[in-house]
């Protein structure tokens, strides 16, 4: 007998959600998390839409930090717009909601261990070791099956032979501080883009309070240059503002590409590399892959088909949930990132008569999308002089013609 069904490494919100779902249908399961106080330290700036929230979790008070009503943009050539978004998002208090998330796992009866850093896993003929350590101790544990939760570099998967190299256009860094200003506006998101601010990136604010927000900056480049240009970005943006801390974190994309499952093993979240190509933003992706895996995987336990062939079902219902969109951020993001900043004040120019100063009711990428190219239609003109039919084909098709 194995000492548990299932082993997940890694106790973020991707773990978590898997936990209490398998948890709840009383299989055994141990959480494994590597820092010693779980949400000890969390490379994220804390954003979500509160459409992507509430399909989760209920709102509370306890782990909102901000509501977002309006957001800023930021392009060369001072050029700025400002949509107003009631309700639209939050910026979270992560510590409060990881923690929420982890009890939940717990009290439905998953097991935690906390300081553990898995060390590799070792694939078996009827199940899994895991192996790793626990206050200086090598320890080892067995399961049915193992689910990687544990972030972009993903012991888990590398051990067990999954696919997830990322290119180098699916990797972005970024660093973020903590900063006191008093001009920082709690309910105001500001988002700057432009070579001189983050090359093939973008820089963003988002408020904590009155005062306080999250400043960062993502891009392509090496972890030094991701902060190099966020400190600019502060002195220049908010001069008199005070760093009250400072973190480093990596954006992993190209999940759609990878091997998400093989013979009794599962990677979700960051490990999937599930992460907006867009937008970076990874807590959904979580919260959604780690409860999907984690109702293939009690029917896979339940039925002990533990193969590679019957937990595809876990990618298949992914990306049948979001291949939609995670293909029009891709599309967007490589235009994205041939333009220079010229081509980037033109098109703050062109979508500030969109946008600027006007209620943005529907978060939605496609409602977005087709509003500007019904009411901008000279922006596929712009795509077909950089060179982007095939763009432009698929906007006509997928976006107008839809």
């Amino acid at each position: 007998m194995k000492d548990f069904d299932v082993v997940i490494a890694g106790a973020g919100p991707a773990g978590s959600s898997a936990a209490r779902v398998l948890a709840s249908q009383g299989f055994r399961v141990l959480m494994l998390e590597r820092q010693r106080t779980v949400a000890q330290f969390i490379p994220c700036a804390e954003g979500i839409s509160r459409r992507m929230l509430v399909t989760f979790t209920p709102e509370d008070p306890r782990w909102i930090a901000a509501r977002v009503d309006r957001v800023q943009v930021w392009a060369p050539e001072e050029q700025t717009l400002e949509v107003l978004t009631p309700h639209v998002g939050y910026i979270l208090e992560r510590k409060v909601f990881d923690r929420y998330l982890v009890n939940q796992a717990v009290l439905a009866g998953a097991d935690l261990q906390t300081g553990a850093t898995v060390l590799r896993a070792e694939r078996q003929q009827d199940g899994v070791t895991v192996v790793y350590q626990h206050q200086g101790r090598e320890k080892r544990v067995t399961a049915r099956l193992v689910i990687g939760a544990d972030g972009p570099g993903s012991v888990v998967g590398r051990s067990l032979g999954l696919n997830l190299e990322m290119e180098p256009r699916e990797i972005h860094r970024c660093h973020q501080v903590l900063l006191a200003d008093a001009s920082i506006e709690a309910e105001r998101m500001e988002i700057a883009v432009g070579h001189e601010v983050a090359p093939g990136g973008y820089a963003w604010v988002f408020p904590k309070d009155q005062g306080l927000a999250n400043v960062g900056v993502g891009i392509l480049g090496d972890q030094e240059q991701a902060r190099h240009y966020t400190l600019r970005f502060v002195a220049q943006r908010f001069p008199r503002g005070r760093i009250l801390g400072e973190l480093a974190s990596v954006v992993p994309t190209g999940g759609q590409r990878m091997d998400l499952v093989g013979d009794r093993v599962m990677v979700v979240g960051d490990a999937a590399r599930l992460a907006d190509p867009l937008s970076g933003g990874g807590i959904p992706p979580a919260l959604e892959s780690g409860k999907i895996a984690g109702e293939v995987a009690a029917q896979a336990l339940e039925q002990d088909r533990l193969d590679a062939s019957f937990l595809t079902r876990y990618p298949e219902r992914y990306w049948q949930n979001n291949g939609r969109y995670q293909d029009l951020s891709l599309r967007i993001r490589d235009f994205y990132l041939t333009l220079n900043d010229a081509d980037l004040a033109y098109l703050a120019r062109s979508l500030k008569p969109v946008f600027d100063g006007k209620i943005l009711s529907s978060p939605d990428a496609f409602s977005l999308v087709r509003r500007v190219l019904l009411e901008r239609p000279g922006l596929m003109v712009f795509l077909l002089r950089k060179g982007r039919k095939a763009l432009v084909d698929y906007l006509q098709e997928r976006i107008l013609g839809g």
